[in-house]
């Protein structure tokens, strides 16, 4: 019977569809896309000798000469075929990074080697007795009595290569491991086809299906690769991290971030800063050529890269951090500018050193902001313990342990009116306590709560807590006609930010002059039709706003005057650079220009009686800062307050 080449002819084309694809989209890095290529060549090789075969059977002449050469092509199928379930066990291999085990189980090489060498010996005789197949007078192939042996090592390989895939289904990504083990019932029901049909020659296009099928959903390089940088992306990074989590697994990890990336992407245009990035790229890839190991390449977003290496080799990987330290510390021509990037270095043995993957990710956001660092290349075992880097490192989790625990609590820091010698208002500030920790500082958990999210429930427990006071007898007995309550951009993003805030104080019984909210100058940068119908529905309801922390922003002048502002909050930074002629003239011109539309000015962060004087000469209405008083609990307010008014009483 003669068999038909076309299923042949069809699963070489689909593998060198597949192998040029990989070569056109420039997916040859990585050992999972090296072993798939290898993979797919190798049924193309298959492919080859077994269309050479056929083609020999159809076309014979019955010649000896012809007879004896149609066993070469036949013999190399047989070896190719079945050797082809240990080329896609290798790739399996590679997937989820599983060398390291795996060349200490000897087992498994001695297993296939002997399965190969057996192969290689069974073709041998079979050309001198027939045993396993051979060409009779016509040219035609007929099956062996031992052709069953043949079966026998491939099944064997193929339970061994399934079996290994069951036993680390935990190690793939639950969409890979679906795709992965389907090749295996494919190919039982290949085998079962050509078995019963032998003209049907089906098993390699079965085996190309299942490679078209991997390329697809787990070879993708729009899931798995960094289009800017060709490195693999953040999806790919928590992937394999979870996988060695999972595992138990370790790895050497190398973090490196750009010092300055944030200011680059404001100075560069988009094309420009991507071409930064991937010409900073290219300068760690090239570091990693030079220091020979085994690396995967990793582009984590906002100028963060990772590396993670395969085997734990402290030296190796100090030696490529202080090499690409330095390749980074030189400047780059860019643009006709040149260029310094600079970057932070952080080694680390995951989960050695930190357990899983989300804390992982956090301290890769983190561990550069830590003040106390000196230099460029750290190790996490030696700064995971200090204090500042373990609460940025696990601020997440200590926000949402303070709603459990009533961690946060609200502090009051009182405001001085100029013109009425006394203590009209208040600022109501957040303040979050934790038991191992101690006081977490707004500026690193604020920060947090506005990248997760948590900012919208931490702005609704302020609200509660100052309105809960406001609507006190305490706040009647304080004297103080408002209290102030920061508003952040998230908050009024929301639709229905006004109407909640106008019906808890309507519900509570709260006159919309006891509340002053404070916005800051880059909401004015927002042009969401959303944020401005709050603002103005609060302001209509009657409630009055401050500008906060002027100065600090990038808002022009024109935005700043579309907001329903009273009160202009001058920062800090004004006063710690007041004695500086530049800044007084500026801090000056600033005053007079809000004094003529009409707006009052309160100062932030006064600290001495100098600056007090200074700036009530300046013109400033209203004057905040721990030259009065700390913010300090609403109890703590009460008596300072009373101890305010009794000592104006006796000075009186």
């Amino acid at each position: 019977m003669t068999r038909i080449i076309y299923f042949d002819v069809a699963a070489l084309l689909v593998n060198a569809i597949i192998v040029f694809s990989f070569f056109y989209r420039k997916m040859t890095r990585g050992a999972s896309n090296k072993f798939f290529i290898f993979n797919a060549i190798w049924g193309i090789i298959t492919c080859i000798f077994d269309i050479w075969a056929i083609t020999i059977d159809t076309s014979m002449h019955n010649s000896l000469f012809e007879i004896r050469t149609a066993f070469i092509p036949n013999s190399l199928y047989f070896l190719f075929h079945l050797s082809n379930i240990f080329i896609y066990t290798l790739y399996n291999i590679s997937i989820i990074d599983l060398w390291q085990i795996m060349f200490k189980r000897h087992g498994f090489w001695l297993f296939h080697i002997f399965s190969i060498l057996a192969i290689i010996i069974l073709l041998i005789v079979n050309h001198y007795n027939g045993m396993i197949f051979r060409i009779d007078e016509m040219g035609h192939y007929i099956r062996g009595n031992y052709i069953l042996l043949m079966y026998l090592i491939g099944s064997l390989n193929f339970l061994y290569s399934f079996f290994f895939v069951i036993q680390h289904r935990d190690w793939y990504a639950q969409s890979h491991f679906n795709s992965i083990v389907l090749m295996y019932p494919i190919s039982v029901l290949a085998i079962g086809i050509q078995w019963f049909f032998p003209h049907l020659v089906v098993e390699p296009f079965a085996l190309s299906l299942v490679n078209l099928l991997v390329s697809q959903t787990v070879q993708r390089p729009e899931v798995l690769i960094d289009g800017v940088t060709g490195f693999h992306n953040m999806n790919s990074f928590i992937s394999d991290t979870k996988r060695y989590e999972k595992t138990k697994s370790n790895r050497m990890i190398l973090l490196v971030k750009l010092k300055n990336s944030s200011m680059l992407r404001g100075l560069l245009s988009y094309e420009h800063y991507n071409s930064l990035i991937r010409r900073t790229a290219g300068m760690i890839q090239n570091s990693t050529n030079l220091i020979k190991g085994r690396y995967i390449l990793y582009y984590l977003n906002d100028g963060k890269f990772a590396i993670i290496v395969n085997r734990i080799d402290g030296s190796r990987v100090k030696a490529l951090a202080e090499l690409i330290d330095n390749e980074l510390s030189k400047p780059i021509s860019f643009n006709h500018i040149n260029v310094n990037i600079n970057a932070y270095l952080c080694s680390l043995v995951f989960p050695e050193d930190i357990a899983s993957v989300e804390d992982l990710i956090t301290f890769s956001n983190s561990f550069y902001n830590n003040s106390k660092l000196m230099g460029n290349i750290y190790e996490a075992k030696d700064i995971i313990n200090d204090k500042e880097v373990c609460i940025n490192t696990n601020i997440d989790k200590i926000i949402e342990k303070a709603y459990l625990t009533d961690n946060f609590m609200v502090y009051y820091q009182p405001i001085y009116s100029v013109k009425e010698k006394k203590f009209k208002s208040a600022e109501a500030l957040l303040r979050l306590y934790d038991k191992e920790h101690g006081f977490v500082s707004p500026k690193v958990f604020i920060r947090a709560a506005e990248k997760s999210g948590a900012i919208l429930r931490i702005g609704d427990y302020v609200l509660d807590e100052t309105f809960k006071f406001i609507a006190s007898e305490d706040f009647v007995k304080s004297g103080l006609e408002f209290v102030e309550i920061n508003l952040s951009i998230q908050q009024c993003l929301q639709v229905n930010l006004a109407d909640n805030i106008i019906n808890k104080m309507k519900c509570m019984e709260i006159s919309p002059d006891k509340v002053n909210f404070e916005i800051t100058e880059s909401i004015a940068g927002y042009s969401q039709a959303v944020v401005m119908n709050n603002l103005i529905k609060l302001n209509d309801y009657g409630i009055k706003f401050s500008l906060d922390d002027f100065g600090t922003g990038y808002s022009n002048l024109r935005r700043l005057g579309t907001l329903p502002i009273t009160i202009v909050k001058l920062d800090k930074l004004f006063v710690d650079e007041y004695k500086n002629e530049v800044m007084l003239t500026i801090i000056k011109n600033v005053i007079s220009m809000f004094k003529e539309l009409d707006l009052r000015i309160l100062v932030e962060g006064v600290e001495n009686k100098d600056q007090l004087e200074s700036f009530i000469d300046y013109g400033c209405d209203e004057i905040q800062g721990f030259f009065f008083s700390r913010p300090i609990k609403k109890g703590d307010l009460l008596d300072f307050l009373e101890n305010f008014r009794a000592e104006k009483q006796e000075k009186l």
